[in-house]
Parts: C-alpha cells; sequence; structure tokens
C-alpha cells in the first residue's frame, strides 16, 4: 500500500460510517503513513490491525494522537513494528487518558520494548481500568521492566497479559510471584521463554499456590530446573505441587522446563500437571523423566487418577499400588503408559434394557444420583431419540444408553443395592447383576454379603442364588478416557481372570440346557458377545464349551466379530480340539460364520 495507499485510505475512513473493522497489516507505510491518521475522525471503527508497518517513535506519535477520533476503537494491533522506549512514551500516555476509554485489546508484541517501557507500560495498565488484554511478546523488558509490569497487576484490570520471550529471568519472577495473590482480575498469564531458573520457580509457586483468579498460566521453557549448569528440580517441583493444590487453574504449562530449550523428544518433554492425561514414553535413566515418572505416580495416588497401558522395555509392568514407595519404579530403561484422569472425561457408558430387572435397577439408580448431583449425565438415548435422564421418567420398557461421569474424584461409579433373594422380583434383579458383572468387563461387585455376612458369587454355581436372605451388594462400573468397544482392533480383550469366570458359569449353563428347555432371556455368551472382545485363543475355549453343533455355530456367528486376532483363530482350533472329528466340525462352523459375514457384506455394499 505504501505511503500514498495510507493516506487515500485515512481520507475514506472520515467518511465511511460503516466500517467496523479494518486490516492495514503488513504494508509498510512506516510513520510518514501513520502521520495521515492525524486528525481521523471515525465513530464506528472497533478493530485496527497495523502490525507489521515499519511504525516507530514518531508514527506513534501520530497514532496516539489519532486515537480520539476513532472513540469506539476496542482492539489496537502494533504486532511487529519498531516501537522502542522511545515510542512507548506517547502509546502509554494516550491509553492513560480518557482517549482509549474503549479499547480493551492491545497487541505489541513483537517490537523492541525495552526496562524504561516496562516502567511506562506498569504506570498505564495501572491506570487504565478498561484494558482486558495485553500482548508484550518477544519484547526486551527485562527483569527490571518485568518487575515494573508485575508490580502494577494488582491495581489492573487486566484479564490476560502475555509476557513471553521477554528474558524477564528470575527478578522478573519473583517479582510475579509476589504480585499473583493480589492480583483481583487476571485469569491468564503466559511467562514462557523467560530464562526464569530455580529461584524464580519457587516464588512462582508460592504466588500461584494463594492465586485466587488465575485458571490458566504458561510457564514452558523456562530453565527451571537448573542451578547454574546443575540440575535441581526442587523449583518445578514447587509449582507441580502448587498447580495440583490450587484447583481453580484448570490449564498449565509446564514443557521443556528442565532446561529451558530442549526439544529433542518432543512429547516426552510436554507437561501439563493439572491436565496431565495422554501417552507417555520416559527414559529412566534421564534426569528429567526420572522426575516425571516419580511426580506422576505420587499423583496417580490421588482418587479418580490412574496410569494404564504400562510397559517396561516393552513388557507389561505392574505399577506400585498407591501409598507405595516411588522407590519401586524402574530405576532404567524406557517406561510407557497412558495417565487418565477423572477431571478430564472419564466416562461410564451405559447400555440397559429397561425390561431387564437388573438393568432396570441399575437406570433408577443412574437417575436417582444424577438428580442428586453427584453422577453428570453428558448424554442419554432412549431407542435411539434424544432422553433427559434426571429429567422425563424412565418409561417400562425400551434401550436406554447413556454416558455419564462422576462430579468427584474416583474411578468408578457404584451403585448401591439391597435384594430379597426370597421374592421372585428379587431373585430376577440379582441374577441379571450377576450376569452384568461375569459378562462386562467394565463391571463388578466391589462387595457383596447375605444377611451381613461376606457372600462371594465365586462360590455360588450359576445360575443358582441363595434362596433366603437380603443380598447386599455395591454394583461398580468403571470410569475410562476412553470407550472400552472401539473395533476389534483398538479394544482390549477380557482379562483372563474375568473370562475364566465367565468359562465357569458357560458351562453351568450348557449343563442346565443339556438336562431342560432353555430359560428366559439372553443367555451368557449372547451378552458377553456384546459387551467384551476376546482373543482367537478365549473363543476356542469357548466353542470347545458349546456342546451341541446348532450352538457352536450361533456361538461362532456371535464371536467372530468380537475376536481382535482373527487371522489366529483356525490355529486356535486346533489347538483346543483334541479330536480330528472335532477339529473338523469346528472349522467347518468357522467357515460357514466367515461366509455369512461375507455374503452381508456384499449385500451392504450393493
Amino acid at each position: 500500500m505504501g505511503v500514498k495507499g495510507a493516506k487515500a485510505l485515512a481520507a475514506a475512513l472520515a467518511v465511511n460510517e460503516h466500517i467496523r473493522s479494518l486490516n492495514l497489516g503488513d504494508n509498510a507505510f512506516g510513520d510518514e503513513g501513520c502521520a495521515a491518521f492525524v486528525g481521523l475522525s471515525n465513530t464506528t471503527l472497533t478493530s485496527l490491525n497495523l502490525a507489521d508497518n515499519q511504525i516507530g517513535f514518531h508514527g506513534m506519535r501520530s497514532l496516539a494522537s489519532a486515537l480520539p477520533g476513532v472513540p469506539a476503537l476496542r482492539e489496537l494491533v502494533l504486532k511487529g513494528n519498531a516501537l522502542d522506549d522511545r515510542a512507548a512514551v506517547p502509546l502509554t500516555d494516550a491509553l492513560s487518558g480518557p482517549a482509549a476509554a474503549s479499547l480493551t485489546r492491545l497487541d505489541v508484541s513483537y517490537n523492541t520494548l525495552g526496562e524504561a517501557s516496562g516502567l511506562a507500560l506498569g504506570e498505564m495498565i495501572a491506570s487504565n481500568a478498561h484494558l482486558l488484554d495485553l500482548d508484550l511478546g518477544w519484547n526486551s523488558l527485562r527483569g527490571a521492566g518485568g518487575s515494573s509490569v508485575a508490580h502494577a497487576l494488582p491495581r489492573s484490570a487486566l484479564r490476560r497479559i502475555n509476557l513471553s520471550w521477554n528474558s524477564i529471568g528470575d527478578q522478573g519472577a519473583v517479582a510475579l510471584g509476589e504480585a499473583i495473590p493480589g492480583i483481583a482480575a487476571l485469569t491468564h498469564l503466559d511467562i514462557s521463554h523467560n530464562r526464569i531458573g530455580r529461584l524464580g520457580a519457587t516464588a512462582l509457586a508460592d504466588g500461584l499456590r494463594r492465586s485466587s483468579t488465575l485458571t490458566s498460566c504458561e510457564l514452558s521453557h523456562n530453565p527451571m530446573g537448573l542451578d547454574g549448569t546443575k540440575f535441581n528440580l526442587e523449583g518445578i517441583s514447587a509449582i507441580v505441587d502448587a498447580l495440583r493444590s490450587n484447583r481453580r487453574i484448570e490449564s498449565a504449562g509446564l514443557t521443556d522446563v528442565h532446561e529451558g530449550a530442549s526439544y529433542k523428544r518432543g512429547a516426552a518433554c510436554r507437561f501439563s500437571p493439572t491436565d496431565p492425561d495422554g501417552s507417555y514414553k520416559l527414559d529412566c535413566a534421564d534426569p528429567w523423566d526420572a522426575f516425571l515418572l516419580e511426580t506422576l505416580h505420587a499423583m496417580s495416588n490421588e482418587p479418580g487418577e490412574t496410569w494404564m497401558h504400562v510397559r517396561h522395555n516393552g513388557a507389561p509392568l505392574v505399577v506400585p499400588d498407591s501409598g507405595e514407595s516411588s522407590g519401586e519404579l524402574p530405576k532404567s530403561g524406557l517406561v510407557e503408559f497412558e495417565y487418565v484422569s477423572w477431571r478430564r472425561g472419564l466416562e461410564a457408558a451405559l447400555d440397559l434394557d429397561l425390561s431387564n430387572a437388573g438393568d432396570r435397577l441399575l437406570a433408577e439408580l443412574a437417575e436417582q444420583r444424577v438428580i442428586a448431583g453427584d453422577v453428570c449425565c453428558h448424554w442419554s438415548k432412549l431407542d435411539g431419540t434424544p432422553f433427559a435422564l434426571g429429567v422425563a421418567s424412565l418409561p417400562a420398557a425400551g434401550s436406554l444408553r447413556a454416558a455419564c461421569s462422576s462430579t468427584t474424584p474416583q474411578d468408578e461409579l457404584t451403585f448401591e443395592a439391597a435384594l430379597d433373594l426370597s421374592s421372585p422380583a428379587g431373585r430376577a434383579t440379582a441374577l441379571r447383576l450377576w450376569e452384568r458383572q461375569l459378562t462386562s468387563p467394565l463391571e463388578s461387585w466391589r462387595s457383596a454379603s447375605l444377611d451381613d455376612a461376606r457372600a462371594d458369587p465365586a462360590e455360588w454355581q450359576y445360575p443358582h442364588l441363595p434362596e433366603q436372605g437380603t443380598l447386599k451388594l455395591e454394583h461398580t462400573v468403571e470410569l475410562r478416557s476412553k470407550p472400552l468397544d472401539r473395533g476389534r482392533h483398538l479394544s482390549p480383550p477380557m482379562a483372563e481372570a474375568r473370562f475364566d469366570d465367565l468359562m465357569r458359569a458357560l458351562s453351568a449353563e450348557q449343563q442346565l440346557s443339556l438336562e431342560g428347555p432353555a430359560r428366559e432371556g439372553p443367555g451368557l455368551l449372547s451378552q458377553a458377545a456384546g459387551r467384551a472382545y476376546f482373543t482367537a485363543e478365549q473363543a476356542a475355549a469357548v466353542l470347545r464349551v458349546v456342546r451341541k453343533r446348532k450352538g457352536r455355530a450361533r456361538a461362532m456367528s456371535a464371536l467372530h466379530p468380537r475376536v481382535i486376532d482373527p487371522q489366529n483363530l483356525s490355529a486356535a482350533v486346533q489347538r483346543t480340539f483334541a479330536s480330528e472329528a472335532e477339529r473338523q466340525e469346528v472349522m467347518g462352523v468357522l467357515e460357514a460364520a466367515l461366509s455369512e459375514r461375507r455374503r452381508g457384506f456384499a449385500v451392504r455394499s450393493l
């Protein structure tokens, strides 16, 4: 655009009564072009972007004199110009007066504002009751300038401030640590890339612990883990403790705070103690990774937080239980795991048949918990139609699906029930709940008692329940960050201990089917195939329990889509059945099931 274009545009703005936002970035009209805006009068312009235009002291003086002519201006972007300590004077003078009463956002990042500018900016933000968002990133405020800004924050109306890339160092960080507890408005603070060391980290930790307004802060890429040239993670540890104790702070970045400028491992260096969820791959011999390992282990001891899929050098690793010493964690090798937290969306997926006594009881208990407020229902559907669980009344029948989470820190939802086993209704409900804990990988009975004496379903022979007494139980549903059912290639198979319980019950059910007519309702195998996934070896073991050819055909049809390694199914059948005749029969059933699935795919593709 150049200078001539700036002059022409300024003349047009004087008569245009409709324009609201104007972006003049990267036009290089410099100080002379800014002079064209002197005397400008426009009452509709609310946003003006003058980034990357080589504006210096004289241009800033011209713009400052033009501000009274744009009384509606709310956003001014001066990013990437030539603003220095001299230019900061007319800028801050203009923003301290009534001419900038409507301005709420100012961006002066990527300039050369120094320590003297920090003093002027501090006085300005302390006196400006309207400015809410200030971006000072990529300047040169250094320790003195950063301290001046920090001391002004308790008296400012700012909601967000970016001080990244200013080399404020420990001096500026100490000033911020002292100022933060007194801040009444600021919610977001970015001080990344500022050469803050252990001393500054310790001071910041004290301020963050006592902050009453901050909800997010970015501390990344500061050498907080270095004391001179030596590793000292005390400051970082103090910050982690502060962030974990102050629940108001929802988001915090601590990427690369051990060295401040290391990008060698990417994912291993990224860390947020307020949002630790994610996948980790940590080298136990590395000081920072070892610190993360111990810190995340201590954090996982809190209710509702845990590690999943833990491996050490590729082999499964049993993590020390809550409260045990982290000294049992590996000291060498590579540890991989997923960290999950209840606060980041752990959900329980409920799939309930309201005509089923046990499912209906769970639906009623979930409804009560939603009304009480200790369970949050994110969504629910009745027969595929949106349904307000906890608001609308449950119908007598229908398929209810819901995603629920706890409003308190825990890993599972617990539903307490007391069932009279002397009544047919109580026995039917107990049996259905027993079947759910047998067939669902995410549901179990945490405790059960019969007339106040401990009861263990493993000692019962399915489907026979005690005929008298009151069965009190805690039926739990595991909360997860990801749904269990993510398709056969991503879903884990049923755990071996749970599968052994299922096999004992299946054997008893098959024996009953040989002795008499089948009972009403879906069988265990049908329920398990709808809720769990299996390995090829597990599927072959199930087929061995099923006695009749027709039953094996139905079992294979139900199981095959739920086998996570179907390519191994033929070999598993060969190993499981000793008799050649049985092997041939089961292989025939397998081939028939595969043919049926292929025909189904062909029909759907038409």
